[in-house]
């Protein structure tokens, strides 16, 4: 049979790559995803071909995962394909034309039914939603849509539209693909709902991703087999091998394919609306608010070959697009109406007279619809005459279908149309502006009971310079994670922990980088903890939430280093103190002799500072102080370490810090005899600054409450707030936290700072204090865990002292009462 000949069906699954088929004796990497009901695909399975283990995972062809928040002038693009023909000229009806209704005759619709435009076209009277949104000036109706020369084949034509390229070198590939192919390769950019990925999605660099809306994903069954084959995975994945290329691609694919089915997961947990588009549109909205990196999302359904019974079937289709695009707005997080357009195509439209099924047959124009917040509402292009066709003539195109591309992809994806279309073609102009609207903060996801905390001389537990915690000594590489036992080490107990409080260190790094912690038994979040640096030793305080195996995973984005993990508390679920917050006042400057004599403190050199009764610290009942401790001045690289008053000085480090630096680090300290602490500068001299940010006490019922580490401030993209913060304070506030929330457990990152400055964060209301939570320079990335006590409207406030400078805040936890 010709390719010519096929139905639309046959013809879609020929223009597609099926991601659920098992067509490899091996495991690869498909039937991985199928598994999990997420299909991710490589470039080299096009064709139904596999190369081989050592191509199929090829990082350089298979993308990577990257969840992180779009930015803010990006524009999202959601695709309907209306595979089969659609009638065009009963979905956008010239019913005052004459000639419609004589040509058309019983297929020719009620103008007394008919949803009118103008005095002369009007729409099928299923679009209710669709006309509501065109009077409120969000809908280009763009009419007599198609290409010189057009075919009558499915094949042919859906090829045409999918591939929409010039020349040779775009065969087999499609324009979505072609756009994705000039991007960095993130396998959520584009993504499409169902299993198969339709030509226009693949290019020959990078490709889209398939993601089910109906079923459940491998990793999330609480079935213990199901969590053993899980963690076995996952364990498989953070462990390094030093086994060879092959090893650690298909170990870095099993651990992305895992992480992205933790993230598509939790989406399709809640019930789809009846009906295959409206089901499709509600899951490509979820993904759309979980602002989780996609700019491009494929739906399609069918089929509109309507050859028989078409006043009916046609009309059922309608409908179903209708509640659709009702279903997907009701959905979409208003704010982000100005950053989508909805674009519908199909293959060709349909003969002006009908046949003697009640149907008609294949044509050449049809009509498009683009919707969206920022589209320029109304009529484009002009509808085919209908003037003097005899009855199996085809209306011809006004519009060229890559001219509804090129101003898609210039309006709203970032331009370079010319180039994935291999020439130049008309802008319509559908945009009144460029995308618009903030992704709002999300709320917290809950990952653990409610905890109280206990303090404990800091105890280092990893270093991998000196093989602790792990088999050797190496440095952890790039996308390389590790997983640290925790449970069971030293002073913490095996049953019965939450979350670790520790102190992480990066050192002799290659590259500028991040390291991000998290529990090891769930998806690594976009999130991160520390910024390493080549020539620094970086440290930061962080509140890590245990895995079921007592383990943390720890995760370094790029180059090379040493990391050094201190243990210095941790959180249980009964017997430890509750948190008490306090404003953030200086008890310690040895500038000015606050808590300690003035003058720097000089190599070896330990000082007590009084922490009891100091600061709003109860004098009786306070187990350990929440300090955020700060060395400015230092003529020599060194280091501080913090321990309880009393007991013996142990081999970790609190605070790192190089020559006329100002270095921050948030310390849980333990509160030892007297009501003291220890502060030890190991070379050099430098001062010492002690802000107490609040405490925990046997006296208090506030406990702390880990969630899975989440982005709810990142101003370079507009997410919470708008960017850059300057000396204006700005206001932050976190949905979804229960009554009783106090404070919330943040880590600030400041980036691009644009002179030398520092940050405080505090709670909405108050006064400002006179304390700092950050510091940085020019050309900084630096981070600092921040206790931020709530305001009485349930917002938190940031604000930069000098300059301006970007802003990132990603929770941990929140403390409640």
């Amino acid at each position: 049979m010709s390719v010519h000949d096929l139905t639309s069906s046959e013809a879609l699954a020929r223009l597609s790559v099926n991601e659920s088929s098992a067509d490899a004796a091996w495991f690869t990497r498909r039937r991985f995803l199928q598994a999990i009901a997420v299909g991710v695909g490589s470039p080299i399975v096009f064709g139904g071909l596999d190369s081989g283990l050592g191509g199929f995972f090829d990082p350089a062809v298979a993308g990577a995962l990257d969840i992180s928040p779009i930015a803010s002038n990006d524009g999202i693009v959601v695709l309907i394909g209306m595979y089969g023909g659609n009638d065009g000229i009963n979905t956008v009806v010239p019913y005052a034309n004459p000639d419609y209704a004589r040509r058309r005759g019983a297929l020719a619709l009620d103008p007394s039914t008919v949803l009118p435009i103008d005095a002369n076209i009007g729409l099928h009277p299923a679009l209710v939603e669709v006309k509501r949104r065109y009077d409120m000036g969000q809908v280009a109706v763009v009419q007599g849509v198609g290409y010189p020369s057009s075919s009558l084949s499915h094949f042919a034509s859906m090829y045409q539209w999918m591939n929409a390229g010039a020349g040779s070198t775009t065969a087999g590939t499609g324009w979505v693909g072609r756009w994705l192919d000039e991007s960095d390769g993130n396998i959520l950019r584009a993504v499409t709902v169902g299993q198969t990925l339709p030509l226009h999605l693949l290019g020959r660099r990078h490709r889209a991703s398939t993601v089910g809306y109906n079923s459940g994903m491998f990793g999330t069954s609480a079935d213990p087999a199901y969590r053993r084959h899980y963690d076995a995975l996952r364990k498989f994945s953070a462990t390094p091998s030093d086994r060879g290329p092959l090893h650690d691609s298909i170990a870095g694919t099993i651990a992305q394919q895992l992480d992205l089915a933790g993230v598509v997961s939790p989406l399709t947990t809640a019930p789809f609306p009846a009906g295959e588009l409206p089901a499709k549109m509600e899951m490509a909205a979820r993904l759309i608010n979980a602002n989780i990196r996609c700019r491009v999302l494929d739906v399609g359904f069918g089929s509109f070959d309507t050859h028989a019974n078409e006043l009916v079937d046609h009309g059922r289709k309608m409908a179903e697009f209708d509640a659709a695009i009702a279903r997907f707005y009701s959905t979409l997080n208003p704010a982000l109406v100005g950053r989508v357009t909805i674009v519908t195509w199909s293959e060709f439209g349909r003969t002006l007279a009908g046949n003697a099924s009640g149907g008609t047959d294949h044509g050449t124009s049809s009509s498009l619809f683009v919707m969206g917040g920022n589209v320029r509402g109304g009529l484009y292009g002009e509808q085919p005459s209908l003037a003097g066709t005899a009855n199996w003539d085809r209306p011809v195109a006004t519009v060229d279908y890559r001219s509804v591309y090129t101003s898609v992809i210039d309006g709203w994806l970032g331009g370079g149309a010319a180039t994935i279309l291999g020439s130049s073609f008309e802008n319509l102009g559908l945009f009144r502006s460029a995308p618009t609207g903030s992704f709002p903060a999300p709320g917290p996801t809950t990952i653990a009971d409610p905890a109280t905390y206990v303090g404990i001389v800091p105890q280092r537990i990893f270093d991998s310079r000196n093989a602790i915690g792990t088999t050797r000594r190496r440095r952890l590489g790039p996308g390389e994670r590790v997983a640290i036992t925790v449970a069971g080490v030293g002073a913490i107990p095996a049953n019965g922990v939450v979350s670790v409080a520790v102190n992480i260190t990066s050192t002799d790094a290659t590259s500028d980088s991040y390291l991000t912690a998290w529990p090891s038994d769930r998806p690594q979040p976009d999130t991160s903890n520390l910024n390493p640096r080549p020539g620094r030793t970086v440290p930061n305080f962080a509140l890590v939430t245990l895995g079921a195996d007592g383990t943390i995973s720890l995760f370094n984005e790029r180059g090379s280093g040493h990391v050094l993990v201190d243990v210095v508390g941790y959180c249980t679920a009964s017997g430890g103190s509750g948190f008490v917050p306090l404003a953030p006042t200086r008890i310690m400057d040895s500038r000015s002799g606050v808590g300690v004599p003035s003058g720097r403190i000089g190599p070896g050199r330990v000082v007590e500072l009084m922490v009891a009764g100091a600061g709003g610290v109860p004098a009786q009942g306070a187990d350990v102080a929440i300090l955020n401790i700060t060395a400015t001045g230092a003529d020599a690289e060194s280091f501080v370490t913090v321990w309880p008053t009393g007991a013996s000085m142990p081999d970790a480090s609190t605070l790192n810090m190089s020559r006329d630096r100002t270095v921050p680090n948030l310390v849980f300290a333990r509160v030892g005899s007297g009501g003291r602490v220890s502060l030890y500068n190991s070379n050099g001299s430098t001062h010492l600054i002690a802000d107490v940010v609040g405490c925990f006490s046997a006296n208090s019922n506030v406990k702390f409450v880990s969630v899975a580490p989440t982005r709810i401030l990142d101003t370079r993209r507009n997410l919470g707030a708008v960017g850059p913060v300057t000396n204006r304070p700005v206001a932050l506030s976190v949905p979804g936290l229960p009554s009783g929330t106090v404070a919330l457990m943040l880590n600030v990152t400041a980036t691009a700072p644009t002179t030398e400055s520092y940050a405080t964060v505090w709670a909405s209301g108050r006064a400002q204090p006179e304390t700092s939570n950050l510091n940085y320079t020019p050309g900084d990335t630096v981070a600092n865990a921040v206790i931020a006590e709530i305001g009485s409207d349930g917002r938190i406030q940031f604000v930069n002292a000098f300059g301006s400078v970007q802003l990132i805040a990603d929770l941990v936890g929140y403390f409640v009462a």
